[in-house]
């Protein structure tokens, strides 16, 4: 029953690509779209330049959520990942428009910081819920100071801090919906996607689709050897 089981899972996560894959054949004429290239360095560059402000206040909240018994700011840093981001972007709007960031790389930059910044939260505080008490005991009566307290927490995740990031990193690389309302440009992938469809239609922004869903099936294969590891 067992090996039955595992076949028709593995079947089943085969089923799941194959819906995603299989489809965009059945077009008689698909194209490259014309410049397939620079949306995707300008969103590896944001979402890099975004996970690396975000993750260290991703570490410091989510070690005083898991050490220092503030778990219950948690929601209010969650609560954006249960709303469509188009209502995150347009919360920024106001903001953005003041300091006339609208359509730049900053906002692109922060926007990205915005809907990361609370997975990194969850995951660091998951990560450290585990072994937390009994490190934070030991070091505190060594007289560590706090900053270099949270250091040692985050090297003694290991990989899992590395999980973290690359999670945050996903996240940034993939949004869409705030980006549309703040940030049209420099084009990002869900952005460029998003106009490509509508101007040139399915034969030319499935392909972009296919080649962006690859590249996250890559880096998918990449945290999954991480957390791997981490294992």
């Amino acid at each position: 029953m067992s090996g039955f089981m595992k076949t028709a899972i593995v079947a089943l996560a085969g089923v799941y690509v194959a819906v995603l894959y299989l489809p965009p054949l059945f077009y008689q004429r698909l194209t490259l779209p014309p410049d397939p290239f620079t949306s995707l360095a300008n969103t590896a560059l944001a979402a890099s330049a975004a996970s690396l402000l975000a993750f260290p206040l991703a570490v410091l909240l989510g070690f005083y959520i898991a050490a220092r018994g503030l778990a219950a700011i948690l929601p209010f840093l969650m609560f954006a990942t249960a709303i469509p981001h188009i209502a995150v972007g347009l919360m920024l709007l106001p903001l953005f428009i003041a300091l006339n960031l609208v359509d730049t790389w900053p906002a692109v930059i922060l926007t990205m910081m915005f809907v990361s910044l609370p997975l990194g939260v969850g995951s660091i505080a998951s990560g450290l819920s585990t072994s937390v008490k009994s490190l934070d005991e030991f070091l505190t009566s060594l007289g560590v100071g706090e900053l270099s307290n949270v250091w040692i927490h985050l090297r003694a995740m290991g990989v899992g801090g590395a999980v973290s990031f690359l999670l945050m990193w996903l996240r940034a690389f993939s949004e869409l919906g705030a980006l549309l309302i703040v940030g049209n440009r420099p084009p990002t992938v869900g952005v460029y996607m998003f106009e490509l469809f509508q101007s040139s239609g399915a034969e030319t922004s499935v392909p972009y689709a296919l080649i962006v869903a690859t590249i996250g099936i890559a880096f998918s294969g990449l945290l999954y050897i991480i957390s791997w590891r981490r294992g």
